[in-house]
């Protein structure tokens, strides 16, 4: 207890404590107000499957469906409701469209899965774009559509919803969760470091390597403090922003 006492009572564990205090209120406020509002999001996986080189690309021809098709990849386009409230199709103030260069032609587009199971979104494709029209989007439902398009690339989503100013990208693993991880594995290396270097007695115990890393975790734990609260203002200050708009 007295060295717990102790530890509390130093500068450095007392400031770190601030900003992971900081963190924590900051996370929790920006997840609660996520939580009230509408939001609509997209993630993309894209996987090229079929591609003819330069050198032979004017001696060899693919078809698909009797059109040429020399570099043709698959999309996969998930839509998710990842806010707090359902998206009426009436919110909707127009069809929600994925727009690719003019270059490139959509050889397929069709709904691949949904949750729930019942849901029954429409897509219509054209020579280089897709819609899908309005449809109720319960809390947490989702829709993946998979996309053959010639040339493959970046797209553009058009569309407009009550209570929702962008259509935005989800990444695939939380921010958060990959600096939590970053932080943890430095704080796993530092530990291994610590107890091989005991073990083959590289590292004198209490001796002047051991103390440095030791100094060294607290400080890598402030820096990745400082981050990770720098990242959670941003978060905030873009809420209240979007928040406005």
């Amino acid at each position: 207890m007295d060295s717990l006492l102790a530890t509390l009572r130093d500068p450095a564990a007392r400031t770190i404590l601030a900003v992971l205090a900081v963190c924590v209120t900051v996370s929790l406020f920006l997840w609660t107000q996520r939580q009230r509002r509408k939001a609509l999001t997209y993630s993309v996986e894209e996987t090229r499957v079929l591609s003819v080189h330069e050198e032979v690309k004017g001696r060899i021809q693919i078809l698909f469906d009797g059109a040429p098709a020399n570099d043709v990849s698959i999309i996969k386009i998930k839509v998710k409701n990842t806010g707090g409230e359902p998206i009426r199709a009436s919110d909707f103030d127009r069809v929600l469209r994925f727009q690719w260069e003019k270059s490139a032609r959509i050889l397929l587009a069709e709904v691949a899965s949904t949750k729930p199971l019942n849901l029954r979104p429409a897509v219509t494709a054209g020579v280089s774009e897709f819609v899908l029209e309005p449809l109720l989007l319960n809390r947490g439902d989702w829709i993946e559509i998979k996309v053959l398009v010639s040339p493959g690339g970046a797209f553009s989503i058009d569309g407009r919803v009550v209570g929702i100013p962008q259509i935005k990208k989800q990444e695939n693993v939380d921010s958060v969760v990959k600096r939590l991880f970053i932080f943890a594995s430095v704080l796993a290396v530092l530990l291994v470091l610590i107890l091989a270097g005991e073990g083959f007695r590289i590292v004198t115990p209490n001796g002047p390597l051991e103390r440095r890393l030791e100094v060294l975790a607290p400080a890598a734990t402030l820096v990745f403090l400082v981050w990770l609260l720098k990242t959670q203002v941003e978060e905030l200050l873009d809420y209240y922003k979007t928040r406005e708009k």
